[in-house]
């Protein structure tokens, strides 16, 4: 029987309070071909104590230590050091339910990128989350991108609950500047899916994420000119391999978003070139509801139009 090793790769920052349980949760996999590595990104309370303590309890767990440098640097860390034929990432303040690895591989044959569900740690049963008979939905890689592009799948470019063929990371992969604190993931997932043929979708939930009040995703607050930062390095790789044509709507949608998102900055206004540029784009696609109103709401104050805006798309979730 055919057991790949999978390494897992955790960046660890001050996360003492939680990275023992997370962990545990991974070292008692009912799939045991695996190799834990820690990256202990310049922490600077117990964690990195931590998790020198697990390897000597268990000869699977490797742990390196950075000065800090991010979550991104963390992970290319950890995949230069993986032997695994396959890659999975944990935070460290999440939980891998115990079949998660398990499976996951019993469907590696489907696909280059293998995806279960997450659910939130504090809203689910542990001992039932995954008790679910699996299904499967296997995509290519254009309509994997057009999911990543519209949305509308909580966590879909997040990292975890998933595994990666390993030759699908190059010295490319993770490299981003500095700038760049939030949505570094869905840049990673959209280089990545550049590459696939296949994407494996399972209806097992195997992976518990812990939902913290305050946290850098809450009380980030982007700009502009951060949103046409971000853009470029998520474009790019369509562009690169040529796909921007087919998934043009897409792309589109994609930069209304980012305008939504930055309603509060008030750079953006009618007579702005960028918000010219996009808008008569979007003149050759059929828009959506949400789209309508992002551009309409430009000749608002910038306070009241991104209230509006935020109120809009979570309204029009709860019919998604």
């Amino acid at each position: 029987m055919n057991m790949p090793l999978v390494s897992i790769i955790v960046p660890v920052y001050n996360a003492q309070e939680y990275v023992d349980a997370c962990i545990d949760s991974i070292l008692k996999q009912t799939y045991t071909n695996l190799e834990l590595i820690l990256i202990n990104d310049g922490s600077t309370d117990a964690s990195g104590d931590v998790c020198l303590s697990w390897c000597t309890k268990d000869y699977r767990v490797k742990t390196y230590c950075q000065e800090n440098s991010g979550v991104t640097v963390a992970r290319a860390t950890g995949v230069k050091h993986a032997q695994g034929e396959w890659i999975m990432f944990s935070d460290a303040d999440d939980i891998l339910l115990p079949d998660a690895l398990a499976c996951l591989l019993s469907h590696s044959e489907k696909g280059e990128i293998i995806i279960g569900k997450i659910r939130n740690l504090s809203s689910v049963n542990r001992m039932a989350a995954n008790s679910v008979i699996s299904d499967i939905k296997i995509l290519n890689a254009i309509d994997f991108i057009k999911n990543l592009l519209n949305n509308r799948i909580p966590l879909l470019s997040s990292p975890c609950a998933r595994i990666y063929r390993r030759n699908l990371f190059d010295d490319e992969t993770f490299v981003l500047p500095r700038s760049i604190v939030r949505g570094e993931d869905y840049i990673m997932n959209m280089r990545l899916a550049v590459k696939v043929q296949k994407i494996c979708y399972i209806n097992n939930v195997i992976y518990l994420y812990r939902q913290h009040a305050v946290s850098a995703m809450h009380t980030f607050r982007t700009s502009w000119a951060y949103e046409k930062e971000f853009l470029s390095h998520l474009l790019k790789p369509l562009y690169e391999s040529n796909l921007s044509m087919i998934l043009s709507p897409f792309i589109i949608q994609c930069e209304l978003r980012s305008v939504g998102n930055a309603y509060h900055d008030k750079v953006l206004n009618s007579r702005n070139q960028d918000f010219i540029l996009i808008k008569e784009k979007a003149k050759r696609i059929q828009t959506g509801v949400l789209e309508k109103c992002t551009l309409g709401l430009i000749f608002l104050p910038s306070s009241f139009r991104y209230f509006t805006y935020r109120t809009i798309r979570r309204i029009l979730r709860l019919f998604d």
